[in-house]
């Protein structure tokens, strides 16, 4: 859509992990895929998910839906309901489904 090269860099695309992952996790993942520029996007979401699953921290990943007003019920149907969506997103013809 932009017409940007697939190796482009956008200032701050890094925050997001940086937010989730331990001190320095996001710098590694940086670091390695400017070292290392994955061959296409589906390389690049692996590379991503190792480092994910290997810095980050799942205390910043809680989330405090009592501040919502939800209990658990209500966030599990919801959070169903977001995966059943994404999933009938992705599978749509000509859509090229991006996530972190």
């Amino acid at each position: 859509m932009s017409g940007h090269e697939p190796q482009t860099e956008f200032d701050g695309s890094f925050e997001w992990y940086d937010s989730v992952m331990v001190d320095g996790g996001a710098e590694k993942l940086a670091a390695y895929l400017h070292a290392v520029p994955p061959v296409d996007e589906a390389h690049r979401q692996q590379v991503i998910s190792a480092f994910l699953e290997k810095f980050c921290d799942t205390e910043k990943l809680d989330i405090d839906f009592s501040l919502t007003g939800w209990d658990e019920t209500q966030v599990d149907v919801i959070s169903q309901l977001y995966d059943d969506d994404t999933d009938l997103i992705r599978a749509m013809d000509g859509v090229r489904f991006i996530q972190p």
